[in-house]
């Protein structure tokens, strides 16, 4: 990188401004492309760029309250916890507003630990205890297991702990056979503990997603700065929807990701120091992808080369070390697009990136094509990021905003390993916005986005961490050393920690079990209810060969747990009345007739799925089963289309 470029970026205003313009011209896009995100992420790009420039040369350290002795603290976490699992107990196991109250509240705590408690250990310990009971009462909360991948992936693994082999996976036809790591590893935590492959998936898969990334953020943010600063990236990575989600729906992404951090840390350390045992760590993680997940290794190349070219830009050169890392990822992608197959409709079987690259090719294709859309209504949305609302970003918005401020407030510290490593980070989340925001914005899909979030929270935590603590540092340093100045900082810590909590684990994918804030259509639960498992199971024993139709969720539920072939709702767009031309059963459940719920609109020869109230159906069908929760009604139903 030229001597002129460097000194520009390390000129912590023309950085402000240089994201200040790109947050200005995001403001602009979203007058044409109105979204949640569009409209939520570049307005906190310009507000991150003016308070990085507000927070002037202010040194990023912590002070110390000494406002709660540590014994007191610790009475009052304990207490709060305590509290938390009373009421998640009295509630019948279901996550009231009560319990997600405590639930931030013992985020806070875990953020204040670091200005009272003066052990970093005892920190990062109130952190992960935190983030560990939040996601096992989100886990817990459903009457079966959460989700609908879930589902299928824990059956899969149940049936590998029963029958010793991999036949399960085989008989399915499934291109799990390939990569199974993620059913071999449950299915042996299931027969060695004696456990349901339930609670094998939370405690090999739940609580190792949420450990292992917070452990690499808390290191590597301990290294570059201090070990204080760690628990606070640990903190914002453990306290985020995404990671959350993942770790509460145990999905082969979820391993994706523990994979993902161990690689990426394996990589900057093994730059930093140059020990083999890095390289051999980061040999070892790559096999583990291969043997687990396609777009989870594809995502990890991207990242890990971003970072290595990034790098290499800023100091100017490319090491030998750097060519071999980049063609370890070479090898591993072809290993995997050689050995892993995606089985497709017409019989063949297809690596994963000719599907991807297919899937490309056909969107570019349909976008020369003046495509129809379904007609807007007050009764639907269709799926996508306009069926949730700005709520539901304000998270990540936030998390945006601190990682402008932490950037700059890594360039300001003039260390060279530390802009080296900010430039690096920094590189890492332009590249996967690229393929989370951009692509998906001229109508580009097919690598999957939102699978991206996940892995993106790990640099840009990295980033945020020193954010969050030049804002409390700076606020704190308004008044002189004594009670004030400690009160103060314990202020900034609430306002901050508190609604960024809220506002990740009360959101969507932040609470999978059942959103708090439900405002959008999008915001909709995978969790089930007694009655509803109890209403599946009746149908899968006793519909026999009858047709069976039910919501979008419970009707793959239907496929992926009982193995009954069942159809979403489906209406054709502009007729009165639509019917079946045969008589069905269906599971008709009260959320089904909630803005949540998931059908599908056909709409000139096109199928949409869309959130909404199912349409009413025939009050002559017969019910033949109800549960004082769920009906099965039977009968040749008439649903109202939508106009």
């Amino acid at each position: 990188m030229s001597y002129q470029v460097r000194k520009f970026v390390e000129t912590p205003r023309n950085l402000a401004a240089l994201v200040f313009v790109v947050g200005a011209v995001g403001t602009v896009i979203a007058t044409r492309v109105p979204n949640p995100y569009t409209l939520t992420l570049p307005a906190l790009l310009v507000v991150g760029a003016v308070l990085a420039v507000a927070v002037g040369n202010r040194t990023a350290t912590l002070p110390r309250s000494a406002i709660l002795s540590p014994e007191l603290f610790g009475s009052v976490y304990m207490l709060t916890l305590t509290a938390t699992v009373g009421a998640f107990v009295l509630s019948g196991y279901v996550r009231t507003f009560p319990v997600h109250l405590l639930t931030v509240g013992l985020y806070v705590l875990a953020g204040l630990s670091v200005l009272t408690l003066g052990s970093t250990r005892k920190q990062l310990g109130l952190v992960l205890l935190t983030g560990l009971f939040h996601r096992g009462t989100i886990y817990y909360a459903s009457a079966s297991q959460l989700g609908i991948d879930a589902l299928l992936h824990n059956r899969w693994a149940a049936e590998i702990a029963s029958t010793g082999t991999l036949a399960p996976l085989a008989a399915a036809e499934t291109k799990y056979w390939y990569a199974p790591l993620y059913h071999v590893w449950t299915a042996g935590l299931t027969s060695a503990l004696g456990i349901s492959a339930r609670d094998a998936a939370f405690i090999g898969v739940s609580a190792v997603v949420l450990l292992v990334p917070a452990l690499v953020v808390y290191d590597l943010l301990g290294r570059a700065w201090s070990p204080e600063m760690g628990v606070i990236g640990s903190l914002l990575f453990v306290a985020s929807d995404r990671p959350i989600a993942l770790a509460a729906h145990t999905v082969t992404t979820s391993v994706g990701l523990v994979l993902f951090a161990v690689i990426l840390y394996s990589t900057v350390r093994y730059l930093d120091s140059d020990e083999g045992s890095y390289q051999m760590a980061f040999v070892i993680g790559l096999t583990g992808l291969v043997l687990t997940h396609q777009l989870s290794l594809f995502i990890t190349a991207v990242t890990v080369t971003s970072y290595l070219v990034f790098r290499s830009l800023w100091e100017g050169s490319l090491e030998l070390r750097r060519i071999r890392l980049i063609a370890i990822l070479g090898f591993a992608g072809m290993a995997q697009s050689l050995v892993t197959k995606d089985p497709g409709s017409s019989g063949t079987s297809e690596s994963f990136f000719s599907v991807v690259l297919g899937n490309v090719m056909s969107a570019f294709e349909q976008g020369e094509r003046a495509a129809s859309v379904l007609p807007q209504s007050a009764d639907y949305v269709i799926t996508g990021s306009d069926s949730l609302s700005v709520l539901h970003v304000l998270g990540l918005g936030i998390l945006f905003c601190l990682a402008i401020v932490g950037v700059v407030s890594w360039v300001r510290r003039s260390s060279e390993d530390g802009i080296r490593l900010a430039m690096a980070f920094g590189g890492v989340v332009v590249v996967i916005n690229f393929f989370v925001f951009i692509l998906p914005l001229i109508g580009i899909s097919a690598l999957l986005p939102y699978r991206w979030f996940s892995f993106m929270y790990v640099p840009l935590v990295m980033l945020a961490a020193p954010g969050l603590v030049a804002l409390v540092s700076t606020v704190a340093r308004g008044h002189r050393p004594g009670q004030w100045y400690a009160l103060r900082a314990v202020l900034v810590v609430v306002v901050v920690v508190a609604p960024f909590s809220a506002l990740m684990a009360w959101n969507y994918p932040g609470a999978a079990d059942g959103p708090v804030m439900d405002d959008a259509n999008g915001a909709f639960r995978i969790s089930t209810t007694d009655g509803e498992v109890a209403a599946m199971d009746h149908t899968a024993r006793y519909a026999g060969e009858t047709p069976v139709y039910a919501d979008w969720f419970i009707s793959l539920y239907l496929e992926r747990y009982f193995e009954r072939p069942s159809g979403p709702y489906q209406v054709q767009y502009g007729e009165r009345p639509a019917t079946w031309d045969e008589p069905a059963l269906f599971v008709d459940r009260p959320y089904a007739h909630t803005k949540h719920a998931g059908y599908m609109i056909n709409y000139d020869g096109k199928w949409y799925t869309v959130y909404g109230a199912i349409p009413p159906t025939n009050p002559r069908a017969s019910t033949v089963y109800t549960n004082g929760d769920v009906e099965l009604t039977y009968g040749r139903q008439v649903i109202v289309s939508q106009d």
